[in-house]
């Protein structure tokens, strides 16, 4: 099997390690030919191998369904987001045929870097006549339910762990509902208490009294943190629309997709792990689970790159299919089973509609990470911004595209950002530390070159003959006869010596200790994935729409 190569990202895409640094691959300037090219491919059907415009989704062309996939994407995006932002004032310039400039993050307390993303597509959908859409990956779960917070003081600071809510970390942003009101309606009070020694001014308070007023309307606990920092955006006049995945899922073009997907897994199977493979292989990677684990195959089912779970049970599972006659089984693995009306050639109309049914049933299938990319470049979107993890891993996307559909994929741009609590001042303590830590060496092989530094009397010290032995055996050449000896009389003197250093040993071995514990405080303090809400409203305003428009 041809596999696409992988290669092309990945050597260049690596986060800022300045503050206020700006990573945008391919650069900035090339924006606008990613954007016609892309835009291009579309109007030509994404002409490669073959006549992809004849390609047939089981009863939707492509070019119908990618039709239909962004007028209904769109309009949920716009009906989602006017549930809780004014968007009068911007109806007019969304429209389908408009370029669709999408993102994609979970809807958790992400960093600047990552929040930087949603200010780029905003500015380069507004620049040209577009529209920004930012996914909130509500199928994912949480990697935390509480926050690290840098806390103590400047001089030594130290990491706690601020709780937001007492919910099960299986459980999807998208059934995440607040178990432990005391602990959530709490959060702000606490993290601002946390952080203010460090910093005086941080805008979590602001922050926090909008997640508490949207969860007067909005039960889940992800989109009200998305929907009280996508108020603060507009508010600094950000201009886009915001849609979860679950909505997503919900339209009728989606599940097209998906059902196409189904019927197709034994050759997606296939493709899916051979690109993961390849990609493992030419990256040196050893992990069985980077970028994403393979597909499993057991006793005569294979795994779909989706995510199956119910209302009743929110815990994400394996999605497992077998063809058996002309309908299709889907499994959980723990008793649930759904047939589907569903064949490799037959019109996927019937399962699109049954697919409808089993979401009314509290039935929640999601597609995971590759698999969500794929059906937003493919379908939706001009141009894709990742971070710098997606935009490495999504060369594997690429493959599976390429192979399954015979296109060249529509390009992406990666963007990410680095902005920090305070300055870094490591580098110079790292020189310091790196120059007492060889003076220390120096002062345990070779006392006497301190010594003879330090005094200009030094033949007169009682110190003296010890350097005279270790000069005298220093000049003897050395040989397999005195080898031993020689050895031994010179590491005799430097040990001597020690008592007449032990004075610069132990200033040295203070300042390397303060060193340390600098550098410590630094680790701590220059770190650059906290929280956006831990940082000042106006050191986030000035990277966001003075230090991050310049890059663009």
């Amino acid at each position: 099997m041809k596999i696409a190569s992988s290669k092309g990202y990945s050597g260049k895409l690596q986060v800022p390690a300045r503050n206020e640094g700006v990573l945008i691959y391919p650069p900035a300037e090339r924006f606008d030919d990613v954007l016609a090219g892309n835009m291009q491919h579309q109007e030509e059907s994404y002409l490669f191998d073959g006549q992809f415009e004849d390609y047939d989704f089981q009863g939707r062309r492509f070019r119908n369904l990618a039709d239909q996939c962004r007028e209904e994407i769109l309009r949920a995006a716009v009906t989602y987001t006017s549930s809780y932002r004014n968007l009068s004032g911007d109806r007019a310039r969304w429209a389908p045929s408009s370029p669709l400039i999408f993102a994609g993050h979970q809807p958790d307390l992400f960093h600047p870097g990552v929040w930087a993303k949603n200010f780029a597509m905003g500015a380069f959908a507004a620049s040209r006549g577009g529209v920004a859409i930012n996914l909130l990956i509500d199928a994912d779960v949480p990697k935390s339910t509480s926050l690290k917070v840098p806390t103590g003081s400047p001089i030594a600071p130290v990491l706690e762990r601020i709780a937001l809510d007492d919910v099960p970390l299986a459980v999807p942003y998208e059934d995440w509902e607040v178990m432990d009101e005391n602990l959530f309606r709490s959060f702000g009070s606490r993290v601002t208490a946390a952080i203010k020694p460090l910093v005086a001014d941080p805008s979590i308070g602001m922050y926090w009294q909008k997640v508490l007023e949207r969860s007067r309307s909005e039960k889940h606990v992800g989109l009200c943190l998305a929907q009280a920092r996508h108020q603060i955006e507009g508010e600094w006049g950000l201009q886009t629309l915001e849609l979860p995945q679950s909505h997503c899922c919900e339209t009728e073009a989606f599940r097209w997709f998906t059902a196409h997907m189904f019927a197709q897994l034994p050759r997606l199977h296939e493709i899916y792990n051979a690109s993961v493979t390849q990609y493992r292989q030419s990256h040196h990677m050893r992990s069985a689970t980077h970028p994403v684990p393979n597909l499993l195959e057991e006793n005569g089912w294979l795994e779909a790159p989706y995510w199956i779970w119910d209302t009743e049970n929110p815990c994400r599972r394996r999605l497992m299919c077998r063809l058996r006659g002309d309908e299709l089984l889907l499994a959980d693995g723990v008793g649930l089973e759904i047939p589907l009306a569903l064949t490799p050639d037959g019109d996927a109309g019937t399962a699109v509609n049954q697919l409808a049914d089993i979401s009314k049933r509290g039935i929640r299938i999601r597609p995971r990470a590759l698999m969500t990319t794929m059906f937003v470049r493919l379908l939706c979107s001009d141009v894709f911004v990742h971070g710098v993890g997606g935009g490495k891993y999504d060369q594997v996307t690429n493959s599976i595209m390429h192979q399954f559909f015979g296109i060249k994929p529509p390009e992406y741009m990666v963007l990410s950002g680095t902005l920090k609590l305070s300055l870094s001042q490591s580098r110079s303590l790292a020189s310091s530390l790196r120059s007492i830590k060889r003076e220390l060496r120096d002062l345990k092989f070779n006392p006497d070159r301190f010594l003879r530094h330090a005094f200009t009397d030094a033949r007169s010290q009682k110190w003296w003959d010890w350097i005279e032995s270790k000069d005298h055996w220093i000049r003897t050449p050395k040989n397999s006869a005195n080898a031993h000896t020689r050895h031994r009389e010179i590491s005799r003197s430097n040990e001597a010596l020690q008592s007449f250093v032990a004075e610069r040993s132990q200033q040295l071995y203070l300042q390397q200790k303060t060193i340390m514990a600098q550098l410590h405080a630094d680790t701590i303090l220059s770190a650059r994935d906290y929280a956006f809400c831990l940082f000042s409203e106006s050191q986030l305003m000035h990277y966001m729409l003075d230090i991050l428009p310049k890059a663009l």
